[in-house]
């Protein structure tokens, strides 16, 4: 169908959420770069775009817990578009803020039958029948990282396709920063950059799995890069976080990029997220250049049935961590690892015993998180056989909260003691 935007300028809310803590950003990464892919494009000359966020963090208690009011939040969206005259809302959808969406998009559609209503991010996967299910509301649904549709907007409105995938060219995205979507103004020094997305391991617990088919995209730019590590440092930004679910591979990529950092001479702290067993002495001896490089490991669990049963590692995961670990040790090479209490076969006393593993390595920081089950994930498809109790935390994801053994409470104040 021809949809009757065609001759009419797009007026586009790009609405994200966000937890805006201060000297970060205000605006999502993500959806700054669909800023800069709409911005930048000719064909969008004439059409508009504005960026909402939902500050998440406002609803944070003393305490530290959330106590989200949702049905705000989701007013705010609605009135911001009815008021600003936009006929396109888009929404980008993570596990938090699915509430919010829902609400929102029922309501703007109650209220705004004619605006074009496009859904795409992490939450949305699955067939066009499943995801109508869950939003009715919607026009489109975006399974695809969006740059491209986004740069070419109005073509895909009018094509009158509600399930669209379309990859962008990696190599091409232009930095949000660069193309000023994201603001280093106001005292911002902390920020996020990217190399690569998606992962090639299959972890049955994580969302990059199901993304785009266990694929690795390199940002293989290196002009990009360069320039925004140059920016970053004439902004005196003192801490640089990478985004890449795998940052180090045998292509290399993350290893030039290392030295792009000692080139430009940036000197605040940069974190990576480590796969162990892919570390390569020339890798680590890069890393080891730079002070303040921080190596973030995922490790999850060290107990053989535990890692077979989220697909993660095998029986040499041990003996591969230490080494691994040891060396970076020797180099001084600043190391946090991380494990998941909660995991299906998991005990109270294989989870201390990981602790004490890990620790004895001389490892800078460890940190443990309870289980959390996202939808669309092999461990959300498969749970129910594991016998493990799940409760919805206050953003609406399924958390584990006891396991058969009922020494999930021991896991959990043991975790607080790390």
């Amino acid at each position: 169908m021809v949809h009757p935007f065609f001759h009419t300028p797009l007026r586009v809310m790009l609405v994200s959420s966000n937890f805006c803590r201060k000297n970060e950003p205000r605006d999502a990464y993500g959806a700054s770069c669909l800023v800069s892919a709409f911005r930048n494009s000719p064909a969008n000359a004439g059409d508009t775009l504005d960026v909402f966020t939902s500050d998440l963090n406002r609803f944070q208690k003393a305490n530290g817990d959330f106590d989200i009011d949702w049905g705000l939040a989701a007013d705010e969206i609605v009135t911001r578009a009815l008021i600003g005259g936009y006929n396109v809302v888009a929404f980008s959808v993570f596990g938090w803020c699915e509430r919010m969406v829902a609400l929102a998009g029922a309501e703007l559609r109650r209220r705004g039958p004619d605006i074009f209503i496009m859904l795409g991010g992490a939450s949305i996967f699955g067939s066009e029948e499943v995801l109508r299910r869950r939003f009715p509301f919607a026009d489109m649904f975006t399974l695809s990282y969006g740059e491209k549709i986004f740069a070419n907007l109005r073509r895909y409105i009018n094509q009158g396709v509600a399930h669209v995938i379309d990859l962008p060219r990696f190599g091409e995205l232009e930095s949000p920063y660069l193309s000023g979507a994201i603001s280093l103004d106001g005292g911002i020094d902390t920020v996020r950059a990217e190399t690569r997305r998606g992962c090639l391991f299959r972890c049955s617990f994580c969302k990059h799995r199901d993304t785009h088919s266990g694929k690795v995209y390199r940002i293989d730019n290196y002009e990009r890069h360069l320039d925004e590590l140059k920016l970053f440092k004439e902004r005196g930004v003192k801490k640089l976080n990478v985004l890449d679910p795998l940052f180090n591979d045998h292509e290399g990529l993350g290893e030039q990029y290392l030295k792009l950092i000692r080139k430009v001479g940036f000197s605040g702290k940069v974190t990576l997220q480590i796969r162990p067993e892919l570390l390569m002495d020339h890798f680590m001896e890069e890393a080891s250049q730079n002070p303040n490089v921080i190596f973030e490991i995922g490790v999850q669990s060290l107990d053989p049935n535990v890692l077979k049963t989220i697909q993660r590692g095998g029986s040499k995961t041990e003996a591969q961590l230490r080494k691994k670990l040891d060396c970076c040790r020797e180099l001084g090479i600043a190391t946090m690892v991380t494990l998941i209490y909660g995991l299906p076969l998991q005990t109270y006393s294989s989870f201390a015993r990981d602790i004490g593993i890990v620790k004895s390595y001389g490892v800078g920081k460890v940190g443990a998180f309870p289980l959390q089950v996202y939808a669309g994930t092999k461990l959300a498809e498969d749970i129910g056989q594991y016998g493990l109790t799940l409760k919805e935390d206050a953003f609406g994801i399924p958390e584990v909260v006891d396991n058969p053994t009922h020494d999930f409470e021991k896991m959990q104040k043991l975790a607080e003691t790390i």
